[in-house]
C-alpha cells in the first residue's frame, strides 16, 4: 500500500471517528433530556391518580414462574445495548462444501449475492454503522482458522477485524465448529485444544475485541451433538480459561441456547459450567410477550443461582417480513428494546435477508425474510429506518437486580 493510500485510509478513519464521537454526544444529550421529561410526566401521572400509575408495558407470557420483579428490588443500570447479527459462516447440515454462500467466511467463486468477500464484509459494516449499533454479532469458525493442529489461516479473520475497526464498529464473535482435525464440525475436540485455541485467538485480537461467546444454540444436535455435559466441560470451563489467560478483563458470553428451557439452563450449573462465562445468554423468537416471558424465565434461574446480577443478552430475536413496509419488525423492536426488565443487550437476527444454500453445485434451499435490509444490501425495510429512529431517541436503562 502506498504512503498516499495509507494516509488516504488514516484520514477516513479520523473522520469515522470524529463522527461516531458526535454521534453519541448527541445521543447522550438526547437520552438525558427523555429521562428528564419521563421523570416529569411520571410525578404528573403520580400527582393525578393519587400515587400510582399503570405500567403500560406488554405482559410477559410463556413464563413457568412469577415476574421476578414481583420479588426482587431492581437498580438502573448501564443503557441497555442494541446489535444485529450477520449470516452464520457454516451450515454443515445443509451446505457440505465449506463456509456459506452468504456469509462473511464464504469462498470465492461460491459467494453470494456479491462474489468478494469484502465486498459483503464492507457492505455490512456500512449499514451497521448507520444503524448505530452497538456491535456485529458474527461467527469466528474455529474450523476455518486452525486448520490443522497449531497451524493457522488468520486471512479472513484479519480481514474482517482491520474492516471493523476502520468503519468503527464493535465485533462480537461467535467461536463455533470443530475443525477437520477433531472430526465432525459438531464433535467435542479435547478440552486443551479448545483451551489452547481461545487462548491464540483472543491474544491475537485482545486490542479490539473485548466480548467473546463460546459456541452458538449448544442445545442443538446441529451445532453441538456431544450433550450439554461435554459442551461445559470441553468448551465452557476450557474456553473461559483460554480467554482469562489472553486478557483477564475480556468478557466470556454462555453460548447462547436455542429456547429457554430451564432443563438445559441448570444443567449449566449442574455440570460444573456457573463460574465461567460472564455474561448469560438467550435466543428468542416469537411476539413480544413471547420474548419477555423467555427473559423472566432466564433471570428466575439466575435468580435460583444467585447470579442475579449477570448481564442478560438476547443473541438472536426477530421476525421475517417480506414486505418493505409491513410493522411486524418495527412493533418487535420497539416492544423489546423499550421494555422494562434486566435485558441488557437486544441483537436483531438479521441484518440482510438470506437464501440458505445446498451443494453441490449451490442452490437455493431455504429464503430468509428476518433481514433489516434485502439480500442485495440496498433495499431497506422500515425495520431499518425504526432501528435507527430508536437508537438516535436513545434507549433506557437495564433495570439490573440487586444482589
Amino acid at each position: 500500500m502506498s504512503n498516499r493510500t495509507h494516509m488516504r485510509r488514516q484520514l477516513r478513519a479520523l473522520r469515522v471517528a470524529a463522527r461516531e464521537q458526535a454521534r453519541r454526544t448527541v445521543r447522550r444529550l438526547m437520552r438525558q433530556a427523555r429521562i428528564a421529561w419521563l421523570v416529569s410526566l411520571f410525578g404528573a401521572l403520580l400527582s393525578a391518580c393519587g400515587g400510582s400509575a399503570a405500567s403500560g408495558q406488554p405482559t410477559p407470557t410463556g413464563a413457568a414462574h412469577a415476574s421476578p420483579s414481583a420479588t426482587i428490588t431492581y437498580n438502573a443500570g448501564a443503557v441497555r445495548g442494541a446489535g444485529v447479527n450477520v449470516e452464520p459462516s457454516y451450515r454443515p447440515w445443509r451446505y457440505l462444501d465449506g463456509p456459506a454462500p452468504e456469509s462473511w467466511w464464504c469462498q470465492p467463486p461460491n459467494c453470494s449475492p456479491e462474489q468478494l468477500p469484502r465486498s459483503k464484509i464492507d457492505t455490512d459494516l456500512q449499514l451497521a454503522r448507520q444503524l448505530g449499533v452497538d456491535h456485529i454479532r458474527v461467527e469466528f469458525p474455529w474450523r476455518f482458522i486452525e486448520t490443522q493442529r497449531g497451524v493457522y489461516d488468520w486471512t479472513r479473520a484479519d480481514l474482517i477485524v482491520s474492516e471493523a475497526q476502520f468503519y468503527g464498529v464493535q465485533l462480537q464473535p461467535v467461536v463455533v465448529y470443530s475443525p477437520a482435525w477433531v472430526g465432525d464440525p459438531t464433535a467435542a475436540p479435547d478440552p486443551a485444544d479448545f483451551r489452547d485455541f481461545m487462548t491464540t485467538l483472543v491474544g491475537r485480537y485482545h486490542a479490539t475485541i473485548s466480548h467473546w461467546e463460546l459456541w452458538n444454540e449448544p442445545d442443538l444436535d446441529k451445532y453441538w451433538s456431544a450433550g450439554e455435559q461435554a459442551y461445559v466441560q470441553n468448551i465452557l470451563v476450557p474456553g473461559y480459561q483460554g480467554v482469562r489467560a489472553a486478557d483477564p478483563s475480556a468478557q466470556v458470553i454462555l453460548g447462547g441456547p436455542s429456547t429457554t428451557s430451564a432443563d438445559w439452563l441448570n444443567g449449566i450449573y449442574q455440570f460444573g459450567g456457573g463460574d465461567s462465562f460472564d455474561i448469560m445468554a438467550l435466543h428468542a423468537y416469537g411476539d413480544v410477550n413471547a420474548v419477555l416471558g423467555s427473559v423472566n424465565t432466564v433471570l428466575t434461574i439466575l435468580m435460583a443461582h444467585q447470579q442475579a446480577s449477570k448481564p442478560l443478552w438476547i443473541g438472536e430475536y426477530g421476525v421475517e417480513d417480506s414486505l418493505l413496509n409491513d410493522n411486524a419488525q418495527s412493533e418487535l423492536l420497539a416492544g423489546v428494546l423499550t421494555s422494562q426488565g434486566p435485558i441488557a443487550q437486544a441483537d436483531w437476527y438479521n441484518l440482510r435477508d438470506e437464501a440458505a444454500m445446498e451443494c453441490c453445485p449451490p442452490t437455493v434451499a431455504v429464503l430468509g425474510h428476518y433481514g433489516l435490509v434485502e439480500r442485495d444490501g440496498i433495499t431497506r425495510k422500515s425495520g431499518f429506518a425504526a432501528l435507527q429512529r430508536l437508537i438516535s431517541a436513545g434507549l433506557p436503562h437495564v433495570q439490573v437486580p440487586q444482589g
